[in-house]
């Protein structure tokens, strides 16, 4: 009974060996059926938008990268900037964002957070790292942001301070 049992196994290891619809799965050296997992990156460039359609790129020194994902869209409203960019790249859909900062506007260190004021009516600029940071000479129109986000550029003795929101191009806040 073994040895018929024996030449049983083999003939349908045999069979399933010869078969026509073997489809190999896509594996890593150590053997893991499972896609990698997206890593977090941290790219720093210029914002630049697309000239037919005005969708946001990163300008990196690697070259130019397309952008995906909901905070891509506000990088429109600060073409030019520099920013760090967190997020996945992937070799199909580009960058998907996660997260920016807005460094530099028209070449000048930049502040990017969201307009603050305390009970006294000062103003300033709460960070994503939550550091408030008083705006010495704030400019007209500041106040009006109060609670959305913006850059800002601090001035300083004949340099006035300059603003600008962050937002999606079309949506009102």
């Amino acid at each position: 009974m073994n040895a018929n049992r024996l030449i049983l196994v083999a003939a349908a290891l045999a069979l399933v060996a010869c078969s026509d619809n073997y489809q190999p799965s896509l594996t890593d050296p150590t053997g893991s059926t499972t896609p990698p997992v997206p890593v977090l990156q941290r790219l720093r460039g210029t914002v630049v938008l697309d000239e037919q359609y005005g969708a946001p790129s990163l300008q990196t020194d690697m070259g130019r990268i397309n952008m995906n994902g909901a905070p891509a869209s506000a990088m429109a409203s600060v073409e030019g900037a520099q920013v760090i960019v967190v997020g996945t790249l992937d070799d199909t859909m580009g960058l998907t964002v996660e997260s920016f900062e807005v460094i530099a506007i028209h070449g000048q260190a930049a502040l990017d957070g969201h307009v603050d004021m305390d009970d006294q009516g000062n103003l300033s600029i709460l960070l994503p790292n939550d550091e408030l940071v008083l705006v010495d000479n704030p400019p007209e129109g500041l106040r009006e942001y109060i609670g959305r986000r913006i850059w800002l550029i601090q001035g300083g003795g004949e340099v006035p301070t300059e603003f600008g929101p962050i937002t999606v191009p079309g949506l009102t806040v």
